[in-house]
């Protein structure tokens, strides 16, 4: 049986993506500990599915596009700040927030939930934090630095941007870094 790594993401728009690539650039010189994504990884992921088989594909994509369907009016949001999972003592993910019509994306995050439940996904037992993943930590070292770094980037705007799609994208783990390829896309308003 055939199985890919998927997800269904939001994409963020160049310029975006950018000036996250900077504020990243500022994280990883402040701690050596900390390892960017690519400018390919930064995305608002709203649905992880992990390893999936195949012919299930369609039934994703399927489910996905009648979400996005439901979606009556765009999705502004404002990429803002700077945080870390699961806390600031041992953080494991640096991430920059979002902001702006968070609700509407909550609610269609549900109905999403919701849909990919009806077709025998579990449900997201975590609670929906929107964010773009900037760097991952293996070993919190060097918390001083780290701390400074994202102080100085607190509040900072990286952008506004509408939610155009969403897309279910095929993560395939490389020695050089994870290469995601569009699968299925569902245009937003």
């Amino acid at each position: 049986m055939n199985s890919w790594r998927l997800f269904i993401a939001i994409p963020l728009p160049e310029p975006v993506k950018q000036e996250l690539a900077r504020a990243q650039d500022a994280l990883t010189h402040a701690n050596s500990h900390v390892r960017g994504v690519g400018l390919a990884g930064m995305h608002l992921t709203v649905k992880f599915f992990g390893d999936t088989p195949a012919e299930r594909v369609a039934d994703i994509g399927h489910a996905m596009k009648l979400t996005a369907a439901t979606v009556e009016k765009k999705i502004r949001l404002t990429c803002e700040g700077i945080g870390v999972f699961p806390n600031v003592e041992k953080p494991r993910v640096v991430w920059a927030g979002l902001r702006g019509e968070t609700a509407v994306l909550e609610q269609m995050v549900q109905r999403l939930e919701l849909a990919m439940e009806t077709i025998g996904f579990a449900r997201e037992e975590r609670p929906f934090h929107p964010h773009v993943t900037l760097g991952r930590m293996k070993l919190p070292k060097q918390l001083g630095s780290l701390h400074k770094a994202m102080h100085q980037l607190e509040g900072r705007s990286f952008g506004e941007f509408d939610a155009e799609a969403l897309i279910l994208y095929r993560s395939d783990l490389l020695p050089s870094g994870a290469r995601y390829t569009v699968v299925e896309r569902a245009p937003l308003p």
